[in-house]
């Protein structure tokens, strides 16, 4: 079967960005209406379970991607292919501990020349993690199987049924450290250790980090980069995101955060990512710290924890949100309600300790929030009230239950802090209008 294939100067195998580290070539061998795929896991860490990808590897020197292709068919598989024009093309980064490896991958369709399949020709780390080749139609290749790349169905698809349009394939990131590797500093954050270099941050994955990811992911996709990008779950359970640097919050909060500017930044960036969230679906099955909770008509997913703690302030003045480990469905005004009463702060204050040589325009302040994100002054001070109650509920509720570290956030007041901000605001807040 030979598909034609329009011209697509990006798709060229031969144009391949200097700076990666490694340039690979994979065959899409589709024969009727199946797909040669191949089953494998990492040979030397199984437990991090198996794959379906197509067959390929590394380009060796003197070769195109195409030649690179059909000898590694033959070499893990066995059979003899045609390969034909490319029709994809993917950049993946590899994260280790201490450096990142980039490899440009050119996809091609091809075809069977022959049903005779000859023996692998693997080497035996290759063969330890190669567990079965396999023809799939398309229903198998969909049916909930992992695959490296989420985007293979459409490819296979779309070359069954001789309709290729040459796309670029999602980027992607893949987190692939061992033990014994020079992780840096190791930071307590009160919910879970951390470990932080100048790339990544690390900690347990938990039953929320899956819906976490996607979310993120989505935000990326949007176009915000203030936030973490994911980077997966490595083979010993530990999740990875992107380190984000910058200015951050201790006792004395940043200059850009005490002043006016300050918080219309602040509301600015809340206003994108919400209304990025407006566009998410998550998954069915999402878990998040709360538990389990579907998205509830007129709710978008929120960090559920915006405060100055974690918030950094890049070197061009603007904010990133960072620790997206307490994201939850909610309304849309919740993170910016919450950013309102502890950033404003719509609550009783020390301002010296917070940095402030007098005490902070309130008024003038929570006007600042509003603009940035494009509300109404009186919208946003509905919405406090309603978010603060809905914070204290979560602490007596997985507090009363010994749920961390809602148990510890109930242990040390925090209920009665809500109580104390609710009462400070009602006595206060007309005034602020």
């Amino acid at each position: 079967m030979t598909v034609p294939v329009p011209d697509a100067p990006f798709l060229d195998p031969e144009v391949v960005p200097a700076d990666l580290h490694r340039r690979a070539g994979r065959a899409l061998v589709v024969d009727g209406d199946r797909v040669l795929l191949e089953h494998v896991c990492v040979y030397d860490h199984p437990e991090q379970g198996s794959w379906w990808e197509l067959p390929g590897g590394g380009i060796e020197a003197g070769e195109s991607s195409a030649e690179a292709a059909a000898r590694e068919v033959a070499e893990e598989t066995g059979y003899d292919v045609e390969v034909g024009p490319a029709i994809a093309t993917a950049r993946v980064r590899y994260h280790g501990a201490t450096r990142v490896a980039e490899q440009h991958t050119v996809f091609h369709v091809a075809r069977l020349r022959s049903d005779r399949r000859g023996p692998s020709r693997m080497e035996p780390h290759e063969r330890a993690g190669f567990l079965d080749v396999a023809w799939l139609e398309l229903a198998s290749v969909q049916d909930g199987r992992r695959l490296d790349f989420p985007e293979l169905p459409r490819l296979v698809r779309d070359a069954i049924e001789g309709r290729l349009v040459p796309r670029r394939v999602r980027d992607r990131d893949v987190v692939c450290w061992s033990d014994g590797a020079p992780w840096g500093e190791l930071l307590p954050d009160g919910a879970a250790p951390r470990i932080v270099d100048d790339r990544l941050v690390v900690r347990d994955a938990a039953p929320w980090t899956v819906a976490v990811h996607r979310f993120l992911d989505h935000l990326h996709e949007a176009g915000i980069d203030a936030v973490p990008r994911p980077l997966g779950v490595d083979v010993h359970g530990r999740e990875a995101v992107t380190f984000l640097p910058g200015a951050v919050s201790g006792e004395a909060w940043p200059a850009a955060l005490r002043s006016d500017d300050g918080m219309a930044a602040v509301g600015r960036l809340l206003r994108r990512i919400a209304d990025a969230a407006a566009t998410f679906t998550p998954p069915p099955d999402a878990v998040w710290r709360t538990g389990p909770s579907p998205l509830e008509p007129g709710q978008v997913v929120a960090h559920g924890d915006v405060g100055h703690g974690n918030l950094v302030w890049r070197d061009d003045g603007t904010p990133a949100l960072i620790d997206w480990e307490f994201a939850h469905p909610a309304p849309p005004l919740h993170d910016l309600a919450g950013a309102a009463a502890w950033l404003v702060p719509l609550v009783e204050f020390d301002h010296a300790r917070r940095g402030f040589d007098r005490e902070p325009d309130r008024r003038s302040r929570l006007h600042a929030l509003a603009a940035g994100a494009g509300v109404g002054v009186t919208d946003l001070l509905d919405a406090v009230p309603l978010a603060l109650r809905w914070e204290r509920g979560r602490v007596g509720e997985l507090g009363g239950l010994a749920i961390r570290p809602f148990d510890d956030y109930l242990a040390s007041g925090q209920v009665e802090g809500f109580d104390r901000a609710l009462a400070w605001l009602r006595e206060h807040g007309t005034s602020l209008r």
